[in-house]
Parts: C-alpha cells; structure tokens; sequence
C-alpha cells in the first residue's frame, strides 16, 4: 500500500520526501534511465527569468487593507509580458493576505536576461501532462519522482526560489493542483527574512491575480 500511494501522490519536498527517504532501500537510478527521462520531459521546458527590476509606473494605484491602511508599494519586475508591480508591507511579512498585492502592466516583447529553463515539480507533472507522468513511472515504477529529479536537475539545474514565468516550484505539496491547473504562473519571490515565497498567478477566467504563501 506504502509503495502504491507513492507512485500515485509522489511526496512533498520537505516532509514526505524525507519519510519516503527513511523507508526506502538505495535508489539505484542508471543513466539510461535518466537520458530516457530527459527525452521525455525536454518538450515540457519552458523559458524562465531571474528577478530583474524595473522602475515603478507613474499609474500603478495605491492600496489599502481591510483596515484601510496604506499597503507599501514594493517593487517592480520584469515580464516578459508585463511589468508586475508588487505591494508588500514587509513588517507583517506575508502574513495577512490583504497586505500582499500585484498589479499587471503589460508590456509586451521585453528582453530579460537571466533565462533559464524550467520544468514542474514531481507534485504537479500529473496535472500538466497525465501522459508523460505514467510514462515517467514507467520507467521507474518504485521510484518514479527520484528518476524524475534527476532528470529534471539535468535539464535545469537546481530549483529556483525566485523567478519569473516558467513553472512554480513548489516547496511543500500542500496545494490544489487542479484548482490552479489553468491559472497562468507569473511570479514567486522569497522573503529571506521570514524564510517565505510568496507565488503569484493570473486567474484567467476572472482576470484577477491570486497569491499563495509557502514557508521553508
């Protein structure tokens, strides 16, 4: 049964991980394996950014909470569609929901430097593509998401905390995937001092941005 939800659910990066870890024998993983995995995943790619800054427009608005407080604005980051202008009050952190804002600008065709690849979490593969995911567990059937981080690490190098487009990367499988599966990724940003990223998504359907807090 252990082995069973395994496959199916994959494991957290932080928690199940480690407990997947502690019941498991050495995983050997060969290279054929991982080149196969590669070819598999190497469609999903999508382009990635570093944080790059942006000066502030003379039009984003002011906000303000539930209390009527002003909400700092941020900073600025580039898109490649937009310019996302970010309202954070750093004191609070991203503790109340209602002090972390985003507005969209766009403008499109902007040249950002600091483009890198990026591929989905083991969590989330299922909910992008069903069809490589069983392909993946195919290949490994006991240890599919060990397989897959190799594959992935080869692809991408290690996970960023902060980028712009591409794929969320996750740190705690706490999420619902379907419930965001058609949301567009815009931004995750980390929080050093309150060791939080914060993701930012652009809810298609309703056109308003939504935002998740993850802590590590």
């Amino acid at each position: 049964m252990w082995k069973f939800l395994q496959r199916v659910l994959g494991g957290s990066s932080i928690y199940y991980d480690k407990l997947m870890k502690s019941r498991d024998p050495k995983v050997t993983i060969t290279e054929d394996q991982i080149q196969e995995a590669k070819r598999i995943l190497k469609p999903l790619i999508k382009k990635s950014y570093g944080l790059v800054e942006a000066d502030r427009s003379s039009t984003t608005p002011q906000f303000f909470d539930l209390k009527k407080t002003t909400i700092p604005y941020y900073k600025t980051f580039l898109h490649p569609e937009y310019l996302l202008h970010v309202y954070l009050d750093l004191e609070q952190g991203a503790k109340l929901s209602s002090k972390i804002q985003l507005v969209i600008e766009n403008k499109e065709n902007q040249n950002i430097p600091n483009e890198f690849p990026s591929l989905p979490t083991w969590e989330s593969l299922i909910h992008v593509d069903v069809l490589k995911h069983k392909e993946i567990v195919a290949l490994e059937p006991n240890n599919p998401w060990t397989l897959y981080k190799k594959a992935k690490e080869e692809l991408t190098g290690k996970a960023k905390k902060n980028q712009v487009a591409g794929y969320p990367q996750w740190i705690v499988n706490d999420l619902n995937f379907r419930k965001i599966k058609e949301n567009k990724f815009l931004l995750q940003m980390e929080l050093e001092t309150d060791k939080q990223i914060i993701y930012f998504f652009l809810n298609r359907d309703l056109q308003t941005v939504e935002h998740y807090v993850q802590t590590f």
